[in-house]
């Protein structure tokens, strides 16, 4: 059971990750429309948040 969890929480991160390395996210972080870069932020720190909690279970 213990490695289902393990397998699961790094196929979750491993896919947070790609949605952050992504050229149309990356594209975003560094739009020059100001609500389109501020949304990317906040999309990007929420999804290390994720990351973070999924990790600490």
């Amino acid at each position: 059971m213990d490695n289902n969890i393990r397998w699961f929480k790094a196929g979750i991160v491993a896919r947070l990750d790609e949605l952050q390395s992504g050229s149309e996210f990356e594209s975003l972080l560094k739009s020059s429309e100001p609500d389109l870069r501020e949304e990317a932020l906040r999309l990007h720190e929420e999804i290390n948040q994720l990351k973070a909690s999924i990790e600490s279970i």
